[in-house]
């Protein structure tokens, strides 16, 4: 990975292209270590560490899945690159968006846990941290059409009540 980690913009993956609405759409697994390069616009909510938040720590923290010996399954998360359509594809078939602005539009808690795991990991461990985010990136977008869609992604769902068990 060499110089990498310090290129703006994000790494995904084990990516999938596809085009939808017009749009380049990217779907994979987010290279952690450039997590930081994500831009919180002003539409999405504060972040709230509470009961949910400390229980993502705990799912990212690999010494956590070690420990209760099985995989917990995260919601990807929703990015968005406005007025950029540029992606390389590195040697490893990953995707780059190098000098890309990325802003969340879906997801702060559990980008910010998965961060915060990182950091605890880091503190007492040299070992890789392998724990990942999967991620949808839209391409060429606009502020107006990532509202829509955060409007649409946390507004128009059917919540599932506490006592149901899937």
């Amino acid at each position: 990975m060499g110089g990498l980690k310090n290129i703006d913009g994000i790494r995904i993956l084990s990516p999938s292209i596809d085009e939808q609405g017009g749009r380049i759409v990217i779907r994979g697994v987010l290279d952690n270590n450039f997590l930081s390069n994500i831009a919180i616009p002003d539409y999405q909510r504060e972040l709230v560490k509470n009961k949910i938040y400390w229980g993502l720590v705990n799912v990212f923290d690999e010494r956590a899945q070690h420990l209760n010996g099985k995989k917990s399954c995260v919601p990807d998360v929703t990015l968005a690159c406005r007025e950029y359509e540029d992606y390389e594809i590195d040697s490893d078939s990953s995707v780059l968006l190098p000098r890309a602005k990325v802003y969340l539009v879906d997801g702060l808690q559990r980008v910010s846990a998965l961060l915060h795991a990182r950091q605890l990991h880091f503190e007492d461990s040299t070992e890789p941290f392998k724990a990942n985010l999967g991620c949808i990136v839209h391409l060429n977008t606009s502020i107006e059409f990532e509202r829509e869609m955060f409007k649409n992604l946390n507004t128009n769902h059917t919540s599932v009540a506490a006592d149901v068990i899937l």
